[in-house]
């Protein structure tokens, strides 16, 4: 069994000599993806930090208040939309029922 596992390493190491490009880049890609999680982590560290010190820069209580706002804001924009998605339909339905009895009558005229 040891004599398989020197083998497999004698193999492996022969390997890497042999393909060096291929070696190089697959370090490489291994040292940024090491490096990219590690400053991700660090990056969303420093937003927490900085969440938890809500008195620094700004009241604490100007953001719940601006989400209130944007909020109220939403339910006016939402409410004129369906509004005005209600009297589009309602126009083009008087438009379609005008036709109809326009067709209807010339029809009945021929």
């Amino acid at each position: 069994m040891f004599n398989n596992l020197l083998q497999a390493c004698r193999l492996g190491i022969y390997s890497l000599l042999l393909h060096k490009m291929r070696t190089a880049l697959a370090i490489l890609g291994i040292l940024i993806g090491v490096t990219a999680v590690i400053w991700l982590v660090a990056m969303g560290e420093g937003v927490s930090q900085q969440a938890a010190k809500p008195n620094q820069g700004f009241r604490s209580d100007q953001y719940y208040r601006s989400q209130r706002q944007a909020s109220a804001a939403n339910v006016q924009r939402r409410r004129a939309i369906i509004f005005l998605g209600i009297w589009i339909a309602a126009r083009r339905f008087e438009t379609n029922s005008i036709e109809r009895s326009d067709g209807q009558a010339s029809g009945g005229d021929s």
